[in-house]
């Protein structure tokens, strides 16, 4: 089996529970979405396939993603929740999709990844190909979580009223 990953990086929200656009602020020199954005960008397995779905705040991030040369893809949906923006990148995924051996699927305002994190993931996933990979610390689950090829018809149909990417996790438990 070939093994390539897309990465799914989520950051359509409004930031309605923080008040402004959090992707925007600073962590450092960086702000969020660039050090979000950081390990993925850096790590060759993983580079040239990381699309950012943005909604809300497309047009103040764009000059930003456009630096860090990942694929933008905008999702008119997003006040439907983390789901729509999921299936707005299957969609734009659909042609290649097959030949991706997971999608790893993450957060946009969870900063602190690191390139040893993703390393282990993608280690992970090469031994399991066909599970769902998610990373665990004081035995609570976390971010960023790989979906296998075999469960992307699922990942499809995921909805908020099924308690979206939590409900398909559940359901493979």
């Amino acid at each position: 089996m070939t093994f390539k990953i897309a990465s799914i990086i989520l950051a359509a929200g409004a930031s309605r529970r923080f008040g402004e656009n959090k992707f925007l602020i600073k962590l450092g020199e960086q702000n969020l979405i660039e050090r979000t954005l950081e390990a993925f960008v850096n790590h060759q397995e993983l580079e040239n396939d990381i699309i950012v779905v943005t909604g809300h705040y497309t047009k103040e991030l764009d000059p930003i993603l456009k630096k860090l040369r990942v694929k933008q893809i905008h999702n008119p949906s997003f006040n439907d929740g983390m789901s729509s923006s999921i299936q707005r990148a299957l969609q734009f995924l659909k042609k290649h999709l097959h030949q991706y051996s997971g999608l790893l699927i993450h957060p946009g305002d969870i900063p602190f990844i690191t390139y040893h994190d993703l390393d282990r993931l993608l280690s992970c996933h090469k031994v399991q190909p066909y599970k769902i990979i998610i990373p665990k610390f004081n035995s609570k689950r976390g971010h960023p979580i790989i979906i296998p090829q075999i469960m992307y018809p699922e990942l499809d149909e995921i909805g908020e009223e099924t308690s979206g990417l939590r409900g398909l996790i559940r359901a493979s438990d």
